[in-house]
């Protein structure tokens, strides 16, 4: 994907009007996963899914190595504690993985899935702000995606998923029929639910899950993450991850069996 450094904000060197800038095009929207808009109830998206491959990472789509994705892998490695970034590594492989068979329609770019999978995190790192993570890392992320040249398309992209990445379906009583996600908002939730509590796990072979976490060790992420919850919960009662419940998310992931095997594994290794 050749991702182009924001235009200028004048109609013409002289010109000190603002430059109304045209929508994004069909095509451009696709690039970035605002399309498709898809099912915000995940269950209705992958409706009968078929046994999935034992693909391991060497056959997904590799990491991103342009300019663009080696600043953002810059950043997520200096502001994100290790488990973090380890966990957002596992969330592109898996996520992709579960674009690459049952997701044909989400076209978007491998790199701004990279983009989204490293920051989607962000705001657990920003202690000096009262607003719910979500928000405060998308705002974040947009930010230091503009610096770093990506295209205002893509960056919003990444920002409406970061907002909306626990903005997960929880049964009919939640809200009628009819909501949408973007595409890559849905793919991160696939990957982020699957990682985090171990939901959706039949849509991944289990060599495939093997092969990521030996790349990305859990360390502890179990742990890890509860602490965020509890954290987020405590200092902020107002927070968005109220809408799942505090002290439910945390049994969610603690019940995560597919994540218990590693971290059993990685335990008994430390002994």
């Amino acid at each position: 994907m050749n991702i182009q450094t924001n235009p200028s904000k004048r109609n013409h060197p002289n010109d000190d009007s603002p430059l109304v800038m045209p929508f994004p095009s069909a095509p451009a929207l696709s690039e970035a996963g605002f399309l498709p808009a898809l099912p915000r109830n995940l269950e209705q998206i992958i409706l009968t899914p078929h046994p999935p491959k034992p693909l391991l990472v060497s056959d997904l789509p590799p990491i991103p190595s342009t300019a663009l994705a080696r600043g953002v892998t810059d950043f997520a490695a200096s502001n994100l504690p290790k488990p973090t970034f380890n966990h957002s590594m596992r969330v592109y492989h898996l996520g992709l993985a579960i674009r690459e068979q049952h997701l044909p329609q989400a076209t978007f770019s491998a790199e701004v899935y990279y983009m989204l999978s490293l920051l989607h995190d962000l705001g657990t790192t920003l202690a000096d702000t009262a607003m719910s993570f979500e928000f405060s890392g998308a705002i974040k992320a947009r930010e230091t995606l503009l610096v770093l040249g990506a295209d205002e398309v893509f960056a919003d992209s990444v920002a409406e998923a970061i907002i909306r990445h626990q903005d997960v379906y929880d049964g009919a009583a939640d809200g009628g029929q009819g909501e949408t996600l973007t595409a890559l908002t849905a793919v991160v939730q696939f990957a982020t639910l699957l990682d985090n509590t171990g939901k959706f796990a039949g849509l991944v072979h289990s060599g495939t899950m093997d092969d990521v976490v030996a790349k990305w060790p859990r360390e502890g992420w179990t742990g890890c993450f509860c602490r965020v919850i509890r954290d987020e919960g405590e200092r902020k009662p107002w927070c968005h991850t109220t809408t799942i419940g505090i002290e439910r998310f945390q049994e969610l992931v603690k019940g995560n069996e597919v994540a218990s095997k590693y971290e059993v594994e990685m335990a008994e290794r430390v002994v």
